[in-house]
């Protein structure tokens, strides 16, 4: 018997963290396609139907990051991207990732990841093209 209350409490354990990783990857989903969004704790709430702060503990322990930091943390990555690959300019790159206030977005993405978006798309670039064979190609 003792057995048996094992094995369905395993089981319910493994249904539990099962339903936590999809709650997980659905708010990683809902983040991806709205990335041009201000995104809210509460919003990812509702999309899951679960209060904030129970999502926000699911989501760190599952991640290890707070929702908010997960979604600047996406955020700025994503504009590292666009700054990288694109000539798109930075204010427009803001946009593209929720940001209407640039100064807000610049702040933001200088403490991410340690250098401004123009230092860091001219840091690429200088990367890309100061490389050699890398770099420019004349045609």
């Amino acid at each position: 018997l003792m057995a048996l209350a094992r094995l369905v409490e395993q089981r319910f354990a493994q249904k539990e963290q099962r339903r936590d990783r999809d709650v997980v990857e659905e708010v990683i989903r809902y983040i991806d396609e709205n990335l041009d969004q201000e995104i809210h704790r509460q919003d990812l709430a509702d999309h899951v139907y679960l209060n904030p702060d129970y999502l926000n503990r699911l989501f760190k322990k599952q991640t290890g990051k707070t929702l908010k930091e997960f979604v600047i943390e996406h955020k700025m990555n994503e504009a590292r991207k666009m700054l990288q690959v694109t000539r798109l300019p930075v204010s427009i790159i803001a946009a593209k990732v929720g940001y209407d206030n640039f100064s807000h977005f610049s702040y933001a993405y200088k403490k991410v990841t340690g250098q401004s978006p123009l230092e860091s798309r001219n840091a690429y670039q200088r990367g890309v093209s100061g490389g050699g064979a890398a770099g420019k190609h004349e045609t």
